[in-house]
């Protein structure tokens, strides 16, 4: 999975595919995640699938790791917005 730094906060991030356009999440697994993020067999490209609010707790009770979108937790993330 591609790992980076945010523009706006220079945290880590790491990029997945969500609806055709690169998205940047929490590097780490979050607690509040409802994201999974698996590579493409074939592509090699990290993509991201948003799971429903009844999905999630079957996904942490089979082990799956969660991540969160990045914006929800940029410090500098409403500062860095264009209006």
């Amino acid at each position: 999975m591609n790992t980076d730094t945010c523009d706006a906060c220079r945290a880590a991030v790491r990029y997945a595919i969500v609806g055709g356009a690169a998205t940047a999440f929490d590097r780490d697994p979050h607690s509040h995640g409802d994201h999974t993020i698996h590579v493409h067999p074939t592509k090699r490209h990290a993509i991201a699938v948003k799971l429903r609010p009844n999905q999630i707790p079957g996904a942490r009770r089979a082990g799956q790791s969660l991540y969160q979108l990045h914006r929800r937790s940029c410090t500098k993330a409403l500062s860095s917005r264009r209006r």
